[in-house]
């Protein structure tokens, strides 16, 4: 691309998050001082992070006190000093690197650009860039690297937008640590400040270290701060590593690091920063958003392990932050292995590519979407949805159905996680009067109003014509499964576990689910639990179709639904009697005006 003719002299750099984001910038730092050799390119970044950025690459370096790091923090008196500051400097243009996501944040960035002065205002826009003047398209976290879009954003004023390698200042001195005739390995144990759903457990480092000091006398160093858990990892450890805990400047890791001939971490700027110096590594993601905030370039033989489950990633997902510090199982970083490190770690430690499984493909059905409350609804009708589940059952893979209704779908506009889930279970089916309503209210009208209860004798209905087999799972399971061989006969029953949905009980479950050859799974616990708990465990469930029906459809279909008597039935009041028998119910009845005005005031938002 050309410079433009206003070639800006004065351009001020915004890039105030972590060290990890910092490093990522470096390319479109080195693109822009390519094209632009005379202008003066100043730096606003956090305090901790700018030791990073090589000596001579900027004119000058602004380390800005923490609390203008965080979004509501621009409004502390001494941030906003620092803000009214930048207006004796007069920039010709400011480019921030960051994305628009929070309200608190896009008003901070606002701040620093009236305070610049400058005439070119260059960023990202996801809608919310009202001060920007000139717009690069935000298509959401992992759209494409965050590398790639820092790169075209100095793309507006001149730069190579081509892809390049992060570059990061090194120590240049004596390392922390003897020379050794061993093969060395660093390891991070740590997942940076910000979240610790990205941290993999200790116990599961610490068989890592000790397999490879036993299978190749590697020297394992451990790095990081106190606060990363390395002393855990050493305490579970059966071999001693060299700990460097607390011992090296941000310069002096990024020399240690490429000393190494490997490095294995999680998600955090540490991993970024092996990345940088060209170290072969290992990361590991769980709930972060890995086509984000992945390897960017590096190695060519560079691995990224992630279980995949259908609810992965949760955080940093479209334009939104999502669920910061995960769910409370975390399955997704536990159902990445020790074993699996082991074999990747070997592989490299070969100067050999590692073989690593793709990460499952999770499909939809091809039907028309329908926005309720902001979530993707299928628009389908009874036979429409006994295809669609037939067309499941015949592929191999995974499929989440999801039967939704407007209490169901209020939950989930306002969970992170259940959200996500419902923007990738391969069918979300939208039941009951209420949102049909919805539909009809934004002139979406769906085919025909739906009942949970037919769509899962649907359900089995295909099953059992394909021969398939059906597991039960959740409360009152084994009777069900009971009345179910007597009602269909002609329905294989694989099993039926009236388990629990704890977290250290998944891997059993799992385990007794997959061990019976099920093709279809049905969960009867509440129906959030349950689509979650199917979601984090997809990844490892051989099943071909998994369905959360709730706890009061599986005990209907274990014959012990409550009774109505049949006086208050002729009344037609067996409603109130159901609310006083099963006062759960009454949660539903006090969301209704809520969703009623949700739906009547922002439509389809």
């Amino acid at each position: 691309m050309t410079t433009p003719p206003d070639n800006p002299q004065r351009i001020l750099l915004v890039q105030l998050a972590d060290i990890g984001d910092l490093i990522l910038t470096t390319p479109a730092l080195y693109a822009l001082r390519e094209a632009l050799p005379d202008a003066h390119l100043t730096l606003l970044t956090t305090a901790h992070s700018a030791p990073l950025i090589e000596r001579g690459l900027l004119d000058e370096v602004i380390a800005v006190d923490r609390r203008l790091a965080r979004s509501v923090g621009a409004l502390h008196p001494a941030a906003l000093r620092q803000i009214w500051a930048l207006r004796q400097r007069k920039f010709d243009a400011v480019v921030f690197f960051h994305h628009l996501t929070l309200w608190a944040g896009t008003l901070k960035y606002a701040l620093i650009a009236w305070a610049s002065r400058a005439h070119r205002v260059i960023g990202l826009d996801n809608g919310k860039g009202w001060f920007l003047t000139e717009r690069v398209r935000d298509d959401g976290f992992g759209a494409v690297h965050q590398a790639r879009c820092w790169l075209a954003l100095v793309a507006q004023l001149g730069a190579d937008a081509a892809p390049r390698r992060a570059q990061v200042a090194l120590d240049g001195g004596v390392l922390p640590l003897a020379a050794t005739p061993k093969q060395r390995v660093v390891i991070h144990t740590g997942s940076g400040g910000y979240s610790l759903a990205r941290r993999w457990p200790a116990s599961h480092f610490a068989r890592v270290a000790d397999a490879l000091i036993a299978e190749h006398d590697a020297q394992v160093v451990l790095v990081g701060t106190a606060s990363d858990g390395a002393e855990d990892v050493q305490q579970q450890m059966q071999h001693k590593a060299v700990m460097l805990v607390n011992r090296t400047s941000l310069t002096q890791l990024a020399d240690v690091i490429r000393s190494a001939d490997l490095y294995i971490g999680a998600d955090s700027g540490v991993t970024h920063l092996a990345c940088a110096v060209g170290t072969p590594l290992i990361a590991i993601f769980g709930s972060s958003n890995a086509q984000a905030w992945g390897p960017w370039l590096g190695h060519p033989h560079n691995v990224v392990l992630r279980s995949a489950p259908l609810c992965s990633p949760c955080s940093y997902v479209a334009h939104r932050i999502g669920a910061r510090e995960g769910c409370p199982a975390r399955t997704c970083m536990q159902m990445v292995t020790p074993d699996q490190v082991v074999e990747a770690a070997s592989a490299l430690l070969s100067q050999r590519s590692a073989r690593v499984s793709p990460p499952p493909i999770y499909r939809r059905v091809d039907a028309p979407i329908v926005e309720l409350l902001g979530l993707p609804h299928h628009w389908v009708s009874a036979a429409t949805f006994s295809s669609a589940v037939n067309e499941m059952l015949r592929r191999s893979s995974y499929h989440q159905i999801i039967l939704s209704d407007y209490d169901y779908s209020l939950q989930a506009a306002s969970h992170p996680i259940l959200r996500a889930v419902f923007e990738r279970a391969a069918l979300v089916v939208p039941g009951g009067v209420g949102l049909s309503w919805a539909a009809g209210w934004t002139r979406q009208h769906l085919p025909e109003t739906l009942d949970n209860t037919a769509l899962l004798a649907y359900a089995l209905r295909e099953a059992a014509k394909q021969q398939r087999r059906v597991f039960l799972l959740g409360d009152h399971a084994a009777a069900a499964a009971t009345l179910l061989a007597e009602e269909l006969p002609e329905m294989i029953i694989a099993g039926a576990l009236d388990a629990s949905s704890r977290a250290e009980h998944e891997a059993s479950v799992v385990d007794r689910i997959n061990a019976a050859q099920a093709d279809v799974l049905i969960c009867g616990w509440p129906q959030q639990v349950a689509d979650l708990w199917l979601a984090r465990n997809s990844s490892r469930l051989q099943v071909r179709v998994a369905m959360a029906v709730g706890m009061p459809l599986m005990r209907d279909l274990a014959g012990r639904s409550t009774p109505i008597p049949e006086t208050l039935q002729e009344l037609r009041l067996g409603w109130l009697y159901l609310l006083l028998r099963e006062p759960y119910r009454l949660r539903a009845l006090w969301r209704a005006p809520r969703f009623i005005l949700r739906v009547a005031l922002r439509g389809t938002q």
